[in-house]
């Protein structure tokens, strides 16, 4: 992330705590991520049924 880039977040309205909560959360899902791939976490999460189409 380049000094710009800061600039630009902060420019749309980030205050410096919220910008920090962002990086923190992205940090969590790749962590997650990581440790998933490694352990190969078996996927327990039933797949969605398919909605008819509508007419």
């Amino acid at each position: 992330m380049s000094d710009a880039d800061l600039a630009a977040v902060r420019g749309a309205g980030c205050t410096d705590p919220q910008i920090l909560a962002i990086v923190t959360v992205a940090v969590q899902v790749l962590l997650t991520n990581f440790i998933n791939n490694v352990n190969q976490t078996d996927i327990d999460i039933p797949a969605a049924s398919s909605v008819g189409t509508p007419g």
